[in-house]
């Protein structure tokens, strides 16, 4: 019994160290040269940049931290229950206390290489103390957890290189999981995979559309039917996209 609470107490002063290192990285050294990062921290950066106009020094970091964080913890207090919400919001709820108390200080100039490796390794070390207390700081972090609590053969930092990549949907299948992305950043979230070692068994840019629909009409189906096997056969005509919603067809 007393292992465990030592252990407990170990878990929360990990997540105390590990957000306070990360809000250094943010007031100290990437808010000052304006660089922004992924997830909700570059979010709240953005943000905060577009309301200076409106208010002064714009919406706070802190604040739009926990605003960003309210939906994704609703889902999660169900996906996960509450002992995983308990210390994920402790840590979510510190970085935003952390932002608020630490003070703005340029430790960077305007040197841009410094502050990506400094800051890197602020956020690095802060984020890695904080998964290694079972928890996260919400954001895309807890995105990848949740999308992780459905693939367990891959890791919560393997999906957060891929998501950090530009990864916008992951998509799961029976034993396997598609990943989509736009096209821009399709290069970019295969090196991601290859990096964190998940074999993809294949990688194209497609049309995948928006809306789809759904035909009742048999006369409109066999038309439709009869125009897209012509396409088929036709030579010159390499890849045919639609958004026909066509149902399976049944096995005999």
């Amino acid at each position: 019994m007393r292992a465990n609470v030592w252990k407990e107490l170990e878990n929360y002063f990990l997540i105390l160290l590990g957000t306070a290192l990360m809000a250094i990285a943010i007031q100290w050294i990437f808010d000052r040269v304006g660089l922004i990062t992924g997830g909700f921290t570059g979010l709240t950066i953005i943000i905060r940049n577009l309301t200076e106009a409106l208010l002064p020094g714009g919406i706070p970091l802190w604040l739009t931290n926990i605003v960003l964080n309210i939906p994704i913890f609703l889902y999660s207090y169900i996906r996960f229950g509450k002992n995983y919400i308990g210390k994920t919001g402790f840590a979510t709820i510190l970085l935003s206390v952390w932002l608020y108390l630490i003070p703005v200080i340029d430790m960077s100039g305007d040197d841009y290489m410094l502050a990506a490796l400094f800051g890197g390794a602020f956020t690095g070390i802060g984020m890695a103390l904080v998964l290694k207390a079972g928890a996260t700081t919400g954001g895309t972090d807890m995105v990848a957890a949740i999308i992780q609590s459905h693939m367990r053969h891959y890791t919560v930092v393997q999906v957060m290189q891929v998501l950090d990549a530009g990864a916008e949907d992951f998509v799961e299948e029976d034993d396997s999981f598609e990943v989509l992305t736009d096209p821009d950043d399709f290069s970019a979230v295969r090196l991601a995979m290859e990096e964190a070692g998940i074999p993809m068994a294949s990688a194209e840019v497609t049309m995948i559309p928006d809306n789809y629909v759904t035909l009742t009409d048999p006369e409109d189906i066999k038309n439709l039917n009869r125009t897209l096997d012509l396409l088929d056969e036709d030579d010159d005509v390499q890849e045919v996209y639609h958004n026909w919603n066509q149902p399976e067809e049944e096995d005999e």
